[in-house]
Order: C-alpha cells, then sequence, then structure tokens
C-alpha cells in the first residue's frame, strides 16, 4: 500500500502503527472505546480483540475485560468462555489466578471449537452467552 496513504488512512480513523523491535505488531487505537481496534489487541499476535462470548465486562479494578487470553501447545484462546461458574468469573475480573479447572475448561471450549474449524475466540457477529448464575 503506497505509504503516504496508509498515513492519510490512519491519521483519519486516530489510528497509529504499534511497534516492536522495529516490527508492526499491529493497530492501535488511542481513542478509548472506537475503532478497530475497541477491546484493545491480543498481546502475542497484535490482532483486535473481539467482544468475546460475555460481552464487556467491568473488572473490580474499573477496567473492562472481554476475553483474559491464555496460550498452550493448541494456540492461544480465551479464558472466559460460557462454561465458567459465575465464581471462576469473578476470580478472573478481580484479577486473581486462574485455577486449574478454568484452564481446563477454557482450553476444552477452544478444542471443540478448532475442532469444528472455527477460531477458539468469539466472532464479531456472533450472538452474546448469558452471564453465569
Amino acid at each position: 500500500m503506497n505509504p503516504e496513504l496508509l498515513n492519510y488512512l490512519m491519521n483519519t480513523l486516530g489510528l497509529s502503527q504499534s511497534q516492536d523491535m522495529g516490527r508492526n505488531v499491529g493497530l492501535k487505537n488511542y481513542s478509548a472505546g472506537e475503532g478497530l481496534a475497541s477491546s484493545g489487541l491480543r498481546h502475542s499476535s497484535g490482532f483486535p480483540k473481539g467482544s468475546g462470548y460475555l460481552g464487556k465486562l467491568p473488572t473490580t479494578d474499573g477496567r473492562i475485560s472481554t476475553e483474559i487470553s491464555s496460550e498452550s501447545d493448541i494456540g492461544e484462546y480465551p479464558l472466559i468462555v460460557p462454561t465458567l461458574t459465575k465464581e471462576e468469573l469473578g476470580l478472573l475480573l478481580s484479577d486473581g489466578k486462574p485455577t486449574e479447572d478454568i484452564y481446563n475448561k477454557a482450553e476444552s471450549w477452544a478444542k471443540s471449537r478448532l475442532k469444528k474449524g472455527e477460531s477458539p475466540f468469539a466472532n464479531r457477529t456472533g450472538l452474546l452467552y448469558p452471564y453465569p448464575e
């Protein structure tokens, strides 16, 4: 792409290229809550996060979480999945250390989606799951 056109588009959208050791790792949005990366960027890939399976959830320190990603031999996957209990979700949203059960549920969810040829992450047009009771 023409660098001048790229700069024009990025300035128009209020975006800046994020750099990591001289490599482009994604687009970073400086207009909080708007634009291409309204839920932030995934740490490992630099791709924009989606709104997750349960939507945008408030943390105990006032931030918003949608996915809380983890990685294993199957790749990157979200820890916030529909199979968590209310208590497990509360632990994650209070910045607590994920339990082995949380990791197992999240990885199992990711594997079931990967087996169907789907991303382990919620797609941007998917319906939200209900908050656990």
